[in-house]
């Protein structure tokens, strides 16, 4: 008796298949992660379904390396599950978190911007010195590794890819465009990249002491990073972030305590100082080089990512987490990581655990 493959049904029928019961986020991203072509039936769901999306708060997380089956693995923060989405793309290769839902896949030296959803793909220039996330041993710093953002949505013609490498003495930019041949480098940054964004055309990176410098690329094969004079926000220890919100340029600041309070901040061009935003009229997501902002739910919260940066932090305190900080309480919601965990709904053992393992979490948004 002959058989069919599951991955063969006609796309039509795999929609009756995904609505015969409830629709949720949880639901679609299983069906995604068992093929290609169920990948594709499931964005069509995305697409008739946008409050899926909208409700979404996702958390990227590393490949588990089984052999025989590579894929990434997503974690929904509302209902502590785990989704494995099958990657053919990657045998061989490996990937890291990009921007805004995307990965960036190194195989075969080819270096791509991957959606893991559609399928769809975006060739970079190639580069020698991306290097690969390493296995995070708890008795030992958290290793650093190539980071890409992007000015928006790879498939648009007009996007920017910015690369931070690691490196003995601190960090090193390159930057290229979609379509280029070649990344062009840029110099005159000093010390640690602590995060990077694009804002308003311009890169603008804070590095661990929480000095400002932008970039502006250009087609020039010779860039420079210039530091602005700008007072840095110090009190002991930070993790720096950036985000654009509404045009404005937010600074989050948090102690590389995970138990510590989230300060934002908005520069105030005129002055060239920041100033701390008492109140908020939106939810905030921080996390190194994926912070970004959604429309308030209810009351706005501040939402984090602990990966603190090797310079300074020690285990266990430099083992991943996921948190969230309720401003108007001046305390935590929750906190998902190994020994620092407190739950109001507390997540699988599974997820603990991949979360306090991994060697990079990222903030994972649905870009269909």
């Amino acid at each position: 008796m002959s058989t069919k493959s599951f991955s063969n049904l006609p796309t039509e029928l795999l929609h009756e298949i995904f609505t015969y019961h409830s629709i949720d986020l949880d639901h679609i991203l299983s069906c995604a992660s068992v093929c290609v072509s169920w990948q594709y039936a499931a964005r069509l769901l995305f697409l008739r379904y946008p409050g899926l999306k909208s409700n979404a708060l996702l958390v990227l997380l590393p490949s588990e390396n089984q052999t025989g089956r590579q894929c990434c693995r997503i974690y929904n923060y509302w209902s502590h599950k785990i989704h494995r989405i099958f990657l053919p793309q990657l045998q061989g290769g490996w990937y890291t978190a990009s921007s805004p839902g995307w990965l960036l896949t190194v195989a075969n030296q080819a270096i791509h911007l991957l959606n893991p959803i559609t399928s769809a793909t975006v060739k970079l220039p190639p580069e020698k010195r991306f290097r690969r996330p390493e296995i995070f041993r708890m008795s030992s710093k958290k290793p650093e590794f190539t980071r890409v953002i992007t000015s928006t949505i790879p498939t648009d013609p007009l996007c920017k890819v910015l690369a931070i490498h690691p490196g003995k003495h601190g960090h090193s930019f390159s930057f290229c465009r979609t379509g280029d041949h070649a990344w062009i480098r840029i110099n005159n940054f000093v010390g640690r990249c602590s995060d990077a964004v694009f804002y308003k055309g311009d890169i603008y990176a804070i590095d661990f002491y929480g000095y400002i410098w932008v970039i502006q690329p250009t087609v020039n094969s010779f860039q420079k990073a210039v530091k602005l004079s700008v007072e840095p926000v110090k009190e002991g220890c930070q993790c720096y972030y950036l985000v654009e919100v509404k045009g404005d340029l937010l600074m989050g600041v948090k102690k590389q305590c995970l138990l510590s309070a989230c300060y934002i901040y908005r520069m105030d061009w005129e002055k060239k100082s920041w100033v701390w935003m008492k109140e908020l009229d939106f939810d905030i997501y921080l996390g190194r080089f994926c912070s970004h902002w959604e429309v308030r739910r209810s009351v706005s919260d501040f939402f984090f990512l602990n990966d603190a940066p090797p310079t300074f932090a020690s285990p266990p305190e430099s083992c991943c987490a996921v948190g969230r900080y309720l401003p108007r309480f001046g305390k935590f919601g929750e906190i998902h990581a190994g020994a620092f965990s407190a739950y109001y709904d507390p997540p699988t053992q599974e997820a603990v655990e991949a979360i306090s393992t991994a060697n990079w979490i990222s903030w994972y948004r649905l870009d269909i």
